[in-house]
C-alpha cells in the first residue's frame, strides 16, 4: 500500500502530537476507514496490507443504582490509543473491551470497563461510577468514575500507554475532576451539584449530587466529562429526606451517542433523568428531587448506557428496589485504516 502523507502536528488539543489526524476529522490522511471492530477476537485482512492506522478504544466503565438511599456517580469514558500497525499475517488476534456491567447498590462485582487491545496496543476500561464510595480509577488513558453523592471522591484518569497524564480524580465536593489523557472523575456533592467529569480525550464520570434534610431539595448530578469519548452522568441527590433523585445519562462514545436516564418507578417530586451525551460528549446529570418530594417505595430509574465506542455508564436514580442498575458501559472498539 501506499504510504499517507503526515502532515505537521496538530494544536487541536484532543490529537496527540504527530498522528495523521485531521483537526475535525477522525480520519488520517490519505487513509480510508476499512474496518470498524466492536466484538470478535481476530481480524482478517486482505493479503497486500502490510501497514494499518488503528484506533482502540476502551470499554467504558458501568455506574451503579440506589437502592440503599446512596447517590451514585456516573461511569468514565474508555480511553483512547491510536497508531501505526504493522500487519505481518492476514488474520491477527484482538480483544474487544467489554463495557462495565452496570449494578445494584451491592456493587458486585465492580464496574471497571474492559481493555482493547490489538498489536501491543492496550486502550483501558474507563472507571466505575460508585454509589458507597468513591469513583474507581480508569486505567491505562481512560476516565475515572464519579465520585457517590455524600463524601465519595472521584477516581482518577489513567496514565496513557504511551505515558500521557491521567487528570486527577476530585477530592473537594462539587468541583470538577482534573483535564487529562484520561480525567478524572467528579468531586462528591455535599452542600452543592455533583463535580462534573473532567475533560481529556477519555472524559471522567460526574459525581452524584447531595442529599438533604426534610423541606430541602436535593442538588443535582454533575455531568460527564468531554473529550473523544464521554462521561456519564451523576445521579441527583435525594430531596425531603425520602427516596427520590434522578438518573443520569450516558456518555457519548465514539461510535454512537449515549442513552438516556429513565424516571424513578414511583413517588412525585422525583426529579428530571439526564440525557445522553451525543459522540464524544459527557452524558448530563439527573436533578435532585424536590423540597416536597414522596418516597419512591419502587424501582429507581435506569441509569442511561453508555454509547458504543467507550461511552460512560449514567449512575442510576434512588429508590427501594433492587432489580434496576445503572447504566452500562459503551463496548470498546477498534477503528482499521489503510
Amino acid at each position: 500500500m501506499g504510504i499517507a502523507q503526515i502532515p505537521a502536528p496538530s494544536s487541536t488539543p484532543l490529537t496527540q502530537q504527530g498522528d495523521p489526524i485531521q483537526s475535525n476529522s477522525n480520519s488520517p490522511y490519505g487513509l480510508t476507514l476499512k474496518q470498524t471492530i466492536t466484538s470478535g477476537t481476530s481480524i482478517t485482512f486482505p493479503s497486500n496490507v502490510n501497514w494499518v492506522w488503528a484506533i482502540l478504544v476502551g470499554g467504558g466503565g458501568g455506574a451503579s443504582a440506589n437502592n440503599t438511599g446512596q447517590v451514585s456517580g456516573g461511569g468514565g469514558a474508555g480511553a483512547v490509543l491510536q497508531g501505526w500497525v504493522y500487519i505481518p499475517t492476514t488474520t491477527m488476534s484482538c480483544i474487544i473491551g467489554a463495557g462495565g456491567v452496570g449494578r445494584n447498590a451491592t456493587e458486585s462485582p465492580l464496574t471497571q470497563g474492559g481493555n482493547t487491545i490489538f498489536a501491543g496496543l492496550v486502550a483501558g476500561g474507563g472507571g466505575g461510577g460508585r454509589a458507597n464510595s468513591g469513583g474507581l480509577a480508569g486505567t491505562l488513558g481512560a476516565g475515572g468514575g464519579g465520585g457517590c453523592g455524600d463524601g465519595g471522591n472521584g477516581g482518577n484518569g489513567g496514565t496513557s500507554f504511551y505515558g500521557g497524564p491521567g487528570g486527577t480524580g476530585a477530592t473537594t465536593e462539587g468541583t470538577q475532576g482534573g483535564s487529562g489523557v484520561g480525567a478524572g472523575g467528579g468531586g462528591y456533592g455535599n452542600a452543592t451539584a455533583g463535580g462534573a467529569g473532567g475533560n481529556g480525550t477519555s472524559g471522567g464520570g460526574g459525581a452524584g449530587g447531595s442529599s438533604k434534610a426534610g423541606g430541602v431539595a436535593g442538588t443535582n448530578g454533575g455531568a460527564g466529562g468531554f473529550g473523544m469519548v464521554g462521561g456519564g452522568g451523576g445521579c441527583g441527590g435525594k430531596g425531603n429526606n425520602v427516596n427520590s433523585g434522578s438518573a443520569g445519562g450516558g456518555g457519548g462514545g465514539l461510535l454512537a451517542a449515549g442513552g438516556n436516564g429513565s424516571a424513578n418507578a414511583a413517588g412525585t417530586g422525583q426529579g428530571t433523568p439526564g440525557t445522553g451525551g451525543a459522540i464524544g460528549l459527557g452524558g448530563t446529570g439527573g436533578t435532585g428531587g424536590t423540597s416536597t418530594a414522596t418516597n419512591n417505595t419502587g424501582q429507581p430509574g435506569a441509569g442511561g448506557n453508555g454509547g458504543s465506542g467507550g461511552g460512560g455508564g449514567g449512575a442510576g436514580g434512588v429508590g427501594t428496589g433492587t432489580t434496576v442498575t445503572g447504566g452500562n458501559g459503551g463496548v470498546g472498539c477498534i477503528l482499521l485504516y489503510y
